[in-house]
């Protein structure tokens, strides 16, 4: 992350709010727990406070892996981007030959 982003922005309000903090107290490599003392009561307190600012779901599975700030950041960021269009499946090369049979054709006289 080289500039600040307004996600960015927007999730270091969140925290300092959470945390009654000076949001310029607060940095991308400070861990949630160790660094900005979360409990696991406030770091869920966050989570519905995030999930609400950016309008998603966070799983709580996911949760676990948000150890720091960025991680945060990186995260939320990564959810906020619309999917990559997928290329179309390869067409198999292969072609069926096509077969001309009369099935029940009747004959005119």
């Amino acid at each position: 992350m080289t500039a600040k982003s307004v996600t960015t922005d927007r999730i270091l309000t969140a925290l300092a709010n959470e945390l009654k903090r000076d949001v310029s107290t607060i940095a991308l490599n400070h861990s949630l727990r160790g660094d900005l003392g979360l409990n696991s009561l406030d770091a869920i307190e966050l989570m519905f406070r995030v999930e609400e600012e950016f309008d998603l779901s966070i799983p709580d599975a996911d949760l676990q892996k948000l150890v720091t700030v960025g991680d945060l950041v990186t995260y939320i960021e990564g959810k906020l981007q619309p999917p990559s269009p997928q290329p179309p499946p390869k067409r198999s090369v292969t072609r069926l030959a096509k077969t001309t049979k009369s099935k029940g054709r009747r004959g005119h006289a």
